[in-house]
């Protein structure tokens, strides 16, 4: 996390994709277009990239757990914030983010299993925290947004899913 300063700063933020992100932009036009290729060669790929969805969730498990760096950013692709400062202090946090690969959910969704839990579980996703990405705590009159992630119900669990709860706690 960023150390809080009373210096006139500015926070930057750069993306870098994975290598196996990349990979995924390079060939979906391809993927996507050809006749004999298809979402099946896509499946084939993913279950291919079997240890890499593997190492991702093992990842996220860490993550829930309290770990910040990720082992093998080859998988992983991540936000790069950097903390400027006018006394010529700097601080850079690396966050990853899930690598944007196949079907863009669950990296076992549909390619290997179809299981309603799994295409549904949000146990991939490793979301950012507030205090990676603030140089400080925001004072209480500042505005906080929170946006739907497309849930039908709060905290149903049903066909429809539910991600405002899981989000909010």
């Amino acid at each position: 996390a960023f150390e809080p300063t009373t210096m006139s700063c500015r926070i930057s933020r750069s993306y870098n994709p994975s290598q196996w992100e990349q990979w995924w932009a390079d060939n979906i036009l391809r993927l996507s277009t050809e006749r004999r290729a298809g979402w099946g060669e896509g499946c084939r790929i993913m279950q291919r990239d079997l240890e890499k969805s593997q190492q991702w969730l093992t990842l996220a498990r860490k993550w829930d757990l309290g770990h910040r760096h990720p082992e093998n950013y080859s998988i992983m692709s991540y936000h790069v914030f950097t903390h400027e400062c006018s006394d010529s202090k700097s601080d850079t946090l690396r966050v990853p983010i899930e690598p944007l690969v196949g079907f863009l959910r669950h990296p076992l969704a549909v390619c290997v299993t179809n299981e309603w839990a799994t295409i549904l579980s949000t146990e991939y996703i490793l979301p950012m925290r507030e205090s990676e990405v603030m140089p400080a705590p925001l004072p209480p009159y500042a505005s906080r947004y929170l946006f739907d992630l497309g849930a039908s119900l709060w905290s149903a669990n049903t066909q429809g899913g539910s991600s405002l709860k899981w989000l909010v706690q």
